[in-house]
């Protein structure tokens, strides 16, 4: 078997990120808000958030898909701009070049996440630790000194933080190693868990549950020490795979390269799961492509980015537009080294 090209993945992990939570000590969560607590403190964060960040705009959950487009585009050239958000709380979303998102009220009094590809948790932190030091202009975040930031989940309570790493782990389940490795990670203080509710989907997450007695530093060392972990016995279980059935393999792989290059609808959970079959190719050397284009094509590719991008579409719209960009950037980007 010929070694993983140069241009190929370095681990299992397509994308992370990281999420901080934080709230004011003088006003309670949102859930036990009155409605004008509610305004007053959405007022405090976007002014605080603007203090930093001029361009801000104050949103709030549009009502209509046409509303969410009319928004979009009147802030097209600001830093944030208005979300679609689920049951209440006004959304903010930095311009769609950045991978960074705020939501204010909805579960804490501000939320932040941004992602970075590969497993690179930090480089997600380091996006929005700005955002955090501005939200303390608006007052006095909630924090103590035995519990550390306080939030609406007690479980959270701590650093606020979660870090994260999306894996392509097919080898380790389809070994049937998964619940070892599971309740190892519980007892180090990590979370690994399928990406859809099917366990036996090969995408998995794996994220921190560990808050007291760790600082942010501690958490992201450790969660990126693991997902590198993760990653070489995930290695080592696709060369078992190869070694036991070679053949079995190939086909495999080459069975979803000939689907992507030829389906004419495609679901975005047929799309992941496809690329996960296809990624393993790609790890062990029977395929040359560059991963890092190849993860980005299909983070590109989910509903809600073909939305931003493209505008609103059917169901059957977004699968043939989906199907279609599949062929022409797998056509493109991976040439097979099965013969």
């Amino acid at each position: 078997m010929k070694a993983a090209s140069s241009a190929g993945p370095v681990s299992a992990a397509l994308l992370s990120g990281a999420v901080i939570m934080r709230n004011y000590s003088d006003v309670p969560f949102p859930q036990a808000m009155s409605g004008e607590q509610k305004a007053e403190t959405e007022d405090r964060v976007v002014s605080a958030l603007a203090a930093d960040f001029p361009g801000l705009i104050k949103g709030r959950a549009p009502e209509s898909e046409d509303e969410l487009l009319r928004l979009d585009e009147l802030a097209e050239e600001a830093v944030f701009r208005a979300e679609q958000t689920e049951a209440y709380g006004t959304g903010l979303i930095l311009d769609t070049r950045h991978p960074i998102r705020a939501v204010v009220n909805r579960r804490e009094h501000l939320l932040l996440s941004a992602t970075a590809p590969g497993a690179d948790t930090d480089r997600a932190y380091s996006l929005i630790k700005p955002l955090e030091r501005a939200f303390s202009n608006g007052g006095e975040p909630a924090f103590d000194r035995n519990w550390g930031y306080l939030t609406s989940t007690v479980l959270y309570s701590g650093n606020a933080f979660v870090g994260w790493c999306l894996m392509n782990l097919k080898g380790l389940w389809q070994l049937e190693r998964n619940k070892d490795i599971v309740k190892k990670l519980n007892s180090q203080g990590f979370i690994l868990h399928p990406l859809f509710a099917k366990v036996s989907g090969n995408l998995h997450v794996l994220f921190n549950k560990k808050q007291l007695g760790e600082t942010t530093s501690d958490i992201i060392r450790e969660l990126e020490g693991k997902a590198s972990e993760l990653s070489e016995m995930e290695a080592d279980s696709l060369e078992e795979l190869i070694y036991d059935d070679v053949d079995r393999f190939t086909d495999e792989v080459t069975r979803a390269l000939g689907v992507m290059l030829n389906a004419r609808i495609m679901s975005y959970r047929e799309l992941l799961d496809l690329y996960t079959v296809l990624r393993a190719g790609l790890l062990t050397g029977f395929m040359d492509g560059d991963c890092g284009k190849l993860d980005a094509f299909v983070q590109s590719m989910s509903p809600r980015a073909m939305r931003e991008k493209l505008g609103i579409l059917s169901e059957r719209e977004e699968e043939l537009t989906r199907a279609e960009t599949a062929r022409s950037v797998i056509a493109q980007e991976i040439k097979t080294n099965i013969y």
